[in-house]
């Protein structure tokens, strides 16, 4: 397969990446409003489930972790939603948790690397303040 090729598949896996991001995005608008719903949950599980798969298939390892921990914050918000509080300030940590992994697709889309100092100043804080929130798996 040639370059240009391999390019056009990497790009397709992005654009999946993308819809993905945006299932997940629409269940967590407004959750702060509204209750966990098991169902909704269950999809936006699905999708950072399956951009983990896409970022180790395409050998992005900085967008298969973030994707993994994000599952796992979105599995502990299904699981303990009548014990935690769901206010607007954990919407808006998943939020800016999942537009770390939208940055890290946009860099890819463009073939730009995914410096770590980035990732420690920019992606990071908001996955340890989602685990400081939520805790263990």
């Amino acid at each position: 397969m040639s370059n240009a090729a391999d390019r056009e598949v990497w790009l397709n896996f992005l654009d999946e990446v993308d819809e993905y991001l945006n299932t997940i995005e629409s269940v967590l608008i407004g959750l702060a409003e509204s209750n966990v719903d098991p169902q909704q949950m269950d999809a936006a599980l699905r999708s950072a489930h399956t951009i983990k798969g896409i970022g180790s298939m395409i050998e992005c390892p900085s967008m298969s972790q973030l994707a993994h921990r994000f599952e796992d914050s979105l599995k502990i918000v299904k699981v303990r939603r009548n014990s935690i509080e769901v206010d607007t300030a954990l919407e808006v940590l998943l939020l800016k948790a999942l537009d770390s992994i939208r940055q890290i697709s946009a860099r890819h889309r463009q073939a730009l690397p995914i410096p770590e100092p980035w990732l420690k100043t920019h992606a990071n804080p908001h996955f340890e303040k989602l685990h400081d929130c939520l805790g263990e798996v």
